[in-house]
């Protein structure tokens, strides 16, 4: 545990946090999942808080030009490769929880 950041500390790691959320909307995913975790540290932040955020920049200093490759072929496999489970050993009363006030079921259903 470290120590929690004063009022102004806690501006300034706000407006970092905004910065990358920023970031990430611009096509930084690399750092989705860090940035996600620390604004969930918005109101009431500490300095390893703090830490991780200038660790987050130093990583985008570190890879300025660095470039995600996403293969836009689609992928297709054979169903019957996929082996069939019956997992009622170990999930003897399982159902879905249908809320009591969900819609009808409409369409075809997904397979």
């Amino acid at each position: 545990m470290s120590p929690i950041l004063g009022p102004e500390q806690a501006n300034y790691y706000q407006s970092l946090i905004g910065i990358l959320i920023w970031a990430v909307e611009l096509g930084r995913i690399d750092i989705y999942v860090d940035v996600a975790l620390l604004s969930s540290h918005l109101v009431e932040p500490r300095t390893g808080h703090l830490n991780q955020v200038f660790h987050i920049f130093s990583y985008l200093k570190a890879h300025l030009n660095s470039h995600m490759v996403f293969d836009p072929n689609y992928v297709s496999w054979d169903q019957a490769t996929f082996e069939e489970h019956d997992w009622n050993d170990f999930y003897k009363d399982a159902s879905e929880a249908i809320p009591p006030n969900a819609p009808p079921l409409g369409g075809a259903p997904c397979r």
